[in-house]
């Protein structure tokens, strides 16, 4: 990933822990899990972030009406 000033990017799995930070950015990952490892991966994001921290998630969304 390009760096970014006031980013830092940070390997591993989030499955078992996301490091601390004010704001967790999740892209195009969730749709990949079962609900039980999402709900792992958020509960993880939460532990990370303060009070007011954010999740952020972006997933693309398909209309299955016209596949």
């Amino acid at each position: 990933a390009p760096s970014i000033p006031g980013v830092q990017h940070v390997g591993g799995s989030m499955l078992e822990s996301v490091p601390s930070a004010d704001a967790v950015f999740i892209k195009t990952v969730l749709h990949n899990w079962d609900d039980e490892h999402c709900r792992q991966i958020l509960r993880n994001c939460r532990k990370a972030l303060p009070p007011n921290g954010r999740v952020i998630i972006t997933e693309m969304v398909i209309d299955e009406t016209n596949l």
